[in-house]
């Protein structure tokens, strides 16, 4: 295999395995923000009530979940643009 094919294969794997570990963080950390902070009466959590709980994890997390949303964009205009 040519050396630019290997890496443009490492580079997608490791792209990979870094939006794996992103979503797991972000599954994990909404999770747990949502049963610390979701208030009893409401019926939904809101970015509001986690930003006034715990400012600096949801800043955090808010812009790990908008950078996410992206990726998801681009790889489906990537499949649209290629027929994939």
């Amino acid at each position: 295999m040519p050396d630019y094919l290997r890496s443009a294969v490492m580079e997608k794997v490791a792209f990979g395995r870094l939006q794996k570990a992103a979503q797991a963080l972000l599954e994990e950390n909404t999770e747990v923000a949502e049963a610390s902070y979701k208030e009893a009466h409401a019926d939904k959590f809101t970015d509001k009530m986690w930003r006034a709980s715990d400012p600096r994890n949801a800043r955090l997390c808010i812009e790990l979940r908008n950078a996410l949303k992206e990726v998801a964009r681009c790889s489906a205009r990537a499949k649209g643009a290629d027929g994939g």
